[in-house]
């Protein structure tokens, strides 16, 4: 079997030429599986990297009259064997709510969402980067991404919206412009998809975030393995990671009021990222630390102030056997 670190290493040399702001396209269905992640960004890390998208904040659930505690059953999705977009019953512990796709390059739009949190997964394809994909959800636009030929769901783009008690369902909405233009377009091979998917109960709730008990990256699912967090107004957090028989992968968490950032070390040596800093209020899933050694991972805040309410937290995941 390939070992992580030689999956990732391939993945990424494989389609080094083929990286452009941040998005990885996928080239077959082998390679989409073993790349299914969000691609909104890339950095340099120890082995390798993939992006996390957090929409976070109650301002990006839509607040509904209806008091509804608990989330909705999946929905009866039907036959979608006639979709352009494979569309997954179920991943990582989340489950399917709904899903649309429309093609032509016509707008879309989709109502949905669970009390537990949601986890959409967004594609463009059929068209290459001269066009972007525009997201709106509950009215509020997104920043845009690269469309490109071979994208599944989940490729062009993806985010959270947070659990709620009540009003858990958003209006989400997808349009394609030229892009840098403003004036939507509908290109004739563009296909456009969105799945909504129920976030599972979150094993815990460190850095101010939720973090549920499994991810999915480089195409295989990742369990929590350890993880430390700071006390509150703590200008760093440092995690001893025991040497593993395989590759391990950080989810890096962070929140607290004010403009500070966030940069990560291991093992004493600052990790080159790209941006070069995190804001402090992030998540980033993905930077993998090599098998067979040891670590010392250290989340800190550089600026003289520190916020009285800044958390940090790094967890550690291994991969599910």
């Amino acid at each position: 079997m390939m070992t992580t670190e030689e999956l990732i290493r391939d993945t990424l040399h494989g389609r080094a030429a083929l990286i452009r702001d941040g998005a990885v396209p996928a080239r077959s269905s082998a390679a989409q599986a073993q790349a299914r992640v969000i691609r909104s960004r890339r950095r340099a890390a120890i082995v390798a990297v993939a992006a996390l998208a957090v929409v976070g904040g109650a301002a990006m659930v839509r607040v509904s009259s209806e008091d509804r505690a608990d989330g909705p059953d999946p929905a009866d999705v039907g036959d979608l064997g006639d979709r352009v977009l494979s569309v997954r019953q179920s991943f990582a512990g989340r489950t399917l709510i709904d899903s649309a796709e429309t093609t032509g390059g016509a707008e879309l739009s989709l109502r949905a969402g669970s009390a537990r949190g949601t986890q959409w997964l967004l594609a463009c394809s059929g068209v290459g980067s001269e066009y972007s994909l525009h997201v709106s959800v509950d009215g509020r636009e997104q920043p845009p991404a690269l469309c490109d030929p071979m994208a599944g769901l989940g490729d062009t783009s993806w985010f959270m919206v947070p659990p709620a008690g009540a009003g858990f369902e958003s209006d989400l909405r997808l349009w394609v412009t030229g892009t840098g233009d403003a004036e939507p377009v509908d290109p004739a091979d563009a296909v456009l998809g969105a799945a909504a998917y129920a976030l599972p109960e979150p094993y815990a709730t460190l850095g101010g975030h939720d973090v549920y008990p499994i991810e999915e990256n480089f195409g295989a699912e990742w369990q929590v393995l350890t993880f430390a967090e700071s006390e509150a107004g703590e200008r760093s957090v440092t995690l001893e990671v025991p040497a593993q028989e395989g590759a391990t992968m950080l989810d890096l968490l962070s929140s607290g009021t004010g403009e500070a950032t966030v940069r990560l070390a291991v093992d004493g040596r600052r990790v080159r990222t790209v941006p070069d800093v995190y804001v402090l209020g992030g998540r980033s899933l993905g930077d993998m630390l090599t098998g067979g050694e040891a670590h010392r991972v250290t989340l800190w805040i550089p600026e003289d102030e520190i916020p009285p309410d800044a958390l940090l937290a790094v967890v550690v995941r291994e991969r599910v056997r």
